[in-house]
């Protein structure tokens, strides 16, 4: 999205990297009774594997149902009257000017291809500084939402498993299984992408992109769920600890659904900040131009 590291990349993939590998590495070290030394948390590596995870985790929320916008929040604020009267006439007409584009009778992918030339009129023109906060606030409310979900399904099946004292089976059983999971997982992202692209009749599209993205976030979480059962098994807990895991996997799944709904506010921030950016900018040039 940049040509440079730089505040999305923090947000939106580093944090919640370091979030998905803190809430996922924390049961193995409670049951063992041990933590990882100091020297370990502040390598190199740590970080670039956090980058690297957020970075999936990021493609995991554009691809689940409860993250997805079926009307894209740029397109809400034209048709839902998200911006005032004074500010809406103002981007018509600019976009009118530069595009040829007629905010009146544009449809909907229109609408979001003018939203995308105005983003790229503000940062050449204007200052970017503004909207790329709320840029980055929303890719890190996305991606903490995708990491506490999972970390939630994680915590539930390790605290269940250690309720009820499962005994441990060879490793290679359950991680096949895993492996699985994810491939299917990972099946499911590519033909969802490749049912965006195919040209059908828009109902049965529609219908086909929520099985795939049902399918895909069902078997992220029962994947999670293994994840944590398997856990349990090879690093046991007690049946007090799996109690406070159940605890947390309740407490963790309400934190999921807040931040669900922040990044959905804060994508509407996004979108209101680039439009008031390209009206000023384009405010300023018909200034200078009178």
């Amino acid at each position: 999205m940049y040509e440079r590291f730089n505040f999305y990349d923090v947000y939106a993939y580093l944090f919640p990297g370091l979030a998905a590998i803190a809430l996922f590495g924390a049961p193995f070290f409670v049951a063992r009774r041990s933590w990882p030394q100091t020297e370990l948390l502040s390598t190199i590596a740590v970080l670039l594997a956090s980058y690297g995870v957020g970075h999936v985790l990021a493609e995991a929320g554009r691809g689940v149902p409860f993250l997805r916008e079926r009307v894209m929040p740029s397109v809400r604020l034209v048709r839902d009257g998200g911006l005032s009267p004074e500010l809406k006439a103002v981007i018509s007409e600019a976009l009118q000017a530069r595009l040829g584009l007629n905010l009146a009778t544009a449809s909907d992918p229109q609408i979001q291809d003018g939203f995308y030339f105005a983003r790229n009129v503000a940062m050449q023109e204007g200052k970017a500084g503004y909207f790329e906060q709320f840029q980055g606030l929303y890719g890190l409310m996305r991606g903490l939402s995708v990491t506490l979900s999972l970390a939630a399904a994680a915590y539930l099946g390790w605290g269940l498993a250690a309720v009820r004292q499962v005994q441990a089976e060879p490793l290679y059983r359950p991680m096949v299984g895993l492996i699985a999971l994810f491939v299917i997982a990972f099946a499911l992202a590519v033909t969802s992408r490749m049912v965006q692209r195919t040209k059908i009749e828009k109902k049965y599209k529609d219908r086909l992109e929520r099985t795939h993205e049902w399918g895909f976030a069902v078997v992220l979480m029962i994947s999670s769920f293994a994840f944590g059962w398997v856990g349990a098994t090879h690093a046991p807990a007690r049946v007090g600890e799996g109690w406070v895991l159940l605890c947390c996997a309740a407490a963790v799944a309400l934190f999921a659904a807040r931040f669900s709904r922040s990044y959905k506010e804060q994508t509407m921030n996004f979108a209101r900040a680039v439009y008031l950016a390209f009206a000023a900018v384009s405010s300023s040039k018909s200034d200078r131009n009178a």
